[in-house]
């Protein structure tokens, strides 16, 4: 894997990214990262080890740092456990079905005994790798062939 750290996207001195992808490959299939942390804390650095893992598995990631509030105001704050989301998410789910977009639901980290951030975790927890792996499917399974 080789990675490409503190490229700038912008004039703001949060405006950095890296970029993560297998050694030795042509055309990859891109997969955005966006940290969470409510857009009040966090950077990119967090999802480093997350995006690293999506690397091994075949795919070019993008992860980004952004302004944050209250600095820089947003239309959304979210958390992690127990916010508008959780709720929210089958809903969602069942609409993009509906309206014939591609989706997939699962929800991990919602009971007080599992992790609420799956990627800011140890990777090697089996429901991160089980998390990681399936989104790695789920991606995998609408590419098209170029």
């Amino acid at each position: 894997m080789e990675r490409f750290d503190n490229l700038r996207y912008g004039a703001h001195e949060r405006h950095v990214l890296d970029v993560y992808r297998p050694k030795n490959c042509g055309k990859l299939p891109v997969i955005v990262s966006v940290h969470g942390g409510g857009w009040v804390y966090g950077d990119k650095d967090i999802m480093q080890f997350y995006c690293m893992s999506l690397a091994e598995h075949g795919f070019a990631v993008v992860n980004f740092s952004y302004r944050l509030a209250p600095e820089h105001k947003h239309p959304a704050m979210m958390t992690a456990r127990g916010d508008f989301l959780v709720p929210q998410a089958k809903p969602f789910y069942d609409k993009l079905c509906a309206l014939g977009v591609p989706a997939e639901y699962r929800c991990y980290g919602v009971t007080e005994t599992e992790p609420t951030h799956m990627f800011h975790i140890n990777i090697k927890l089996p429901i991160a790798r089980l998390c990681n792996d399936e989104e790695c499917a789920f991606f995998r399974s609408h590419l098209q062939e170029a």
